[in-house]
């Protein structure tokens, strides 16, 4: 069987490259965790360090899924980046008023989600190839 050579699509890059930096800012609190001196209540502690992981394995898994032009990577991807634009508005919602920032990020967010969902080129680079193909 020909495997069929579609070019990957910018918004695949561009996920790809925002699961990273996702996959590295989670591994932070562990690096922390033996640097810095943590107090607080073990519980909390635990939670935070738990999240953190799972969030790390999730981008990691989206990514490998990515690379490998897998269904699952790409929805594993657009609910991480949907979990960023929540996180993003719960942010913005505490923050100053009008930040700039914040609404670009918002936006580049969400219009990578919908290239990622529903953009043309993304569809044709995960879509099965047909057996007479």
């Amino acid at each position: 069987m020909e495997e069929i050579k579609i070019n990957r699509p910018p918004s695949v890059w561009i996920a790809q490259t925002v699961l990273l930096l996702l996959a590295a800012v989670s591994a932070l609190p562990f690096l922390l965790l033996f640097v810095v001196p943590v107090g607080g209540p073990p519980l909390m502690l635990v939670s935070i360090l738990v999240y953190d992981l799972a969030t790390g394995v999730l981008c990691v898994v989206a990514f490998c899924g990515l690379v490998r032009r897998r269904r699952y990577g790409r929805w594993i991807a657009v609910g991480l980046l949907g979990l960023l634009v929540a996180w993003n508005l719960v942010l913005g919602y505490f923050s100053a008023p009008g930040s700039i920032i914040q609404v670009i990020i918002w936006c580049f967010l969400i219009s990578l989600i919908y290239r990622l969902t529903f953009g043309t080129a993304a569809n044709a680079f995960f879509a099965e190839p047909t057996p007479d193909e």
